[in-house]
């Protein structure tokens, strides 16, 4: 998976926008709440369940994503990221986001 397929991906959720930080990381968002993010030195990174997160990070290609809550986010090498899984893991990211919301700013969204 590339940087730009991540990008349109993300992009396509309701609601979504981008920000570059740090010069090198795109960090997607629902209004203020982070969905995914993505550099190439650090993979796609998004928020799991309990349980894919230990999947993913036990026998799959994923370890804990620096920078975010231990147990929530993972991250996977871009080059170890099938495309496929890697969009519904982001929609279903996603839409803890779009959970966190208020109710109001759901219906504002269209969610």
């Amino acid at each position: 998976m590339t940087a730009a397929e991540v990008e349109a991906c993300c992009l396509a959720l309701p609601g979504a926008h981008k920000v570059r930080l740090w010069g090198r990381v795109d960090v997607y968002k629902l209004t203020n709440k982070v969905f995914c993010t993505c550099s190439e030195a650090d993979g796609v990174s998004f928020k799991a369940s309990d349980v894919l997160y230990s999947i993913l990070t036990e026998s799959g290609p994923g370890v804990r994503a620096r920078g975010f809550t231990p147990g929530a986010w993972v991250a996977i090498p871009l080059a170890d990221a099938d495309a496929d899984d890697v969009v519904g893991w982001i929609a279903q990211s996603h839409g803890y986001a779009a959970a966190s919301l208020t109710k109001a700013a759901r219906a504002e969204l269209g969610l």
